[in-house]
């Protein structure tokens, strides 16, 4: 008993003489300052940020600077690099290639020492640490190439948070040991995200012998497969996997059995494709890119012109029965958006129903604050009852761009807390939705600001698309626009117009009475 005692205060002994060594996140900064303040503008970086969100956008700056590779997208197709391998025994010399390594270590919280520009023992057995997170296995090799420098350096996490799930993180490392020549290395945090999403599409890509983007194009969706009961093999396995991280759980075998026909069958109710149980491209695009299959039927729209009856009745003979219309607001050539009393009634008389937008703005993220949403909550209660909206319809308030999560945060939801309680307060019996990218839809719609959510479908490279799932709540998407060439024509003109998928979870509104 008092062997182990004494034994776990000398560990704890160690630890903290360890420990001492380490290098602070302040210290780190520091250093990356005196080394690179000639190169970068520290003062751009906000000083309210905490600093890891601040260090996250040094250490991309430095990344860029030592390689001459300025996105990381770039990463695998480059042919050049200033960054030469790096291996046990070498130590800096005019490049600060190791420091700069040993920096990112620490950072990320394997590196104990000091920042000395020596690949010594220690930096090893940090690499070692690294590697077992990325991979999930234990490897000898220390060696850095430019694949593993970008891991050290940026952003991504590798160890588990309290919101990891262990399948997805051994799905991470899966694609880390078999593809990262491909796709990059992915984070191994057990969340699904954006550089994981655009992994399993370059990993397709390869699979199916097309030019490797991580753009789910023309050639990927003629190529790509369909996957039916009894099938074995590569491609079921990826689909698992895929299905598996949009919360579509089944065993990751590489077999399409019951449990996962079942899955698929899940997943196309959930998102409104017919339900078959067999994975074809329409299945397999809508799990890697929010506008799906863009060819598919659609039974909902929205457009930014005033309907006549004409156009409504063309509408209808096209298979909608729902579209969305703007409540004020001048339009694109300064044709008026906004709706009318007439308009209302042409719309019930082509058999149609319509929901309400609300958008005067919204393409910027700096339209978004407490005292807009505040006006923008009283014009839109004053426009919608002065149409006769009835009392229990969804307002969708549009945030027409793609914030960050900070971005959210600090603008996005303070403006929809307002909207919501002012529409709540005004006792007209509305309700408030939100139009925006799924990653929008999901935390405004978590804050509980908000009923039901029009996605923002049909732009798949936003960040706040990539790498999420449509939201529980979702009501409309929006996949497709018919714009140029494929705009929308009929006896009543033409016009522009965007298709959306519907959920059934908003039904929209039928106004039939008109007076002048």
């Amino acid at each position: 008993m008092f062997k182990k005692f004494f034994a776990t205060i000398l560990l704890l002994l160690v630890f903290i003489a360890h420990s001492a060594k380490c290098a602070s996140q302040e210290q780190i900064y520091d250093w990356l300052e005196s080394v690179y303040g000639d190169k970068i503008d520290f003062s751009s970086f906000s000083e309210d940020k905490p600093i890891k969100k601040v260090l996250e956008k040094i250490f991309d700056k430095a990344f860029q600077i030592e390689t001459g590779i300025e996105n990381y997208k770039d990463l695998l197709s480059c042919k050049t690099s200033l960054f030469f391998p790096l291996q046990e025994g070498d130590v800096d010399s005019k490049r600060k290639h190791i420091k700069l390594m040993q920096c990112a270590l620490s950072w990320k919280g394997y590196y104990h020492g000091s920042i000395s520009g020596k690949f010594n023992d220690e930096t090893a057995v940090a690499v070692k640490k690294l590697k077992y997170d990325v991979l999930g296995v234990c490897v000898s090799d220390t060696s850095i190439n430019l694949l593993w420098f970008a891991a050290i350096l940026n952003e991504s996490n590798y160890t588990p948070g309290n919101k990891s799930d262990k399948n997805i993180r051994k799905i991470q490392q899966y694609i880390n040991r078999k593809y990262r020549s491909y796709c990059g290395i992915v984070p191994c945090d057990g969340l699904y995200s954006k550089r994981v999403n655009k992994a399993f599409i370059r990993i397709l890509q390869h699979e199916l012998n097309c030019e490797i983007d991580g753009i789910f194009g023309h050639s990927t969706t003629k190529k790509c497969p369909t996957l039916k009961f009894g099938m074995r093999g590569k491609f079921v396995h990826l689909l698992q996997c895929v299905l598996y991280m949009h919360g579509f759980k089944t065993e990751i075998d590489g077999i399409y059995g019951k449990e996962m026909s079942n899955a698929v069958k899940s997943f196309q109710r959930f998102v409104r494709l017919p339900v078959t149980g067999t994975a074809n491209m329409s299945t397999i695009k809508a799990l890697l890119v929010s506008t799906g299959d863009c060819k598919r039927p659609a039974i909902a729209c929205d457009c930014a012109e005033q309907l006549n009856l004409a156009k409504a009745l063309a509408l209808r003979r096209a298979g909608c029965k729902y579209v969305g219309r703007y409540l004020t607001g001048g339009g694109w050539k300064n044709i008026p958006k906004y709706l009318t009393k007439k308009e209302c009634a042409d719309i019930a008389k082509a058999g149609l129903r319509f929901f309400p937008i609300y958008q005067d703005g919204g393409r910027k993220l700096d339209y978004f604050t407490i005292e807009q949403g505040a006006e923008d909550a009283q014009r839109a209660l004053a426009a919608a009852s002065y149409l006769g909206i009835p009392k229990g319809t969804i307002i969708y308030f549009a945030v027409d761009c793609d914030p960050s999560d900070d971005h959210l945060s600090d603008s996005v939801i303070p403006y929809f807390k307002v909207v919501f309680e002012t529409v709540k307060k005004s006792k007209k019996g509305y309700f408030v939705g939100v139009y925006g990218t799924r990653k929008t839809c999901l935390r405004v719609s978590k804050a509980g600001y908000a009923k039901t959510s029009f996605v923002l479908g049909l732009s798949p490279l936003f960040n706040g698309n990539l790498g999420y799932s449509l939201p529980d709540n979702w009501a409309f998407d929006q996949f497709h626009e018919l714009r140029g060439k494929e705009r929308f024509r009929c006896e009543g003109g033409e016009f522009y117009l965007d298709r959306s998928a519907f959920s059934g979870r908003d039904h929209g509104v039928i106004i039939n009475s008109f007076a002048n």
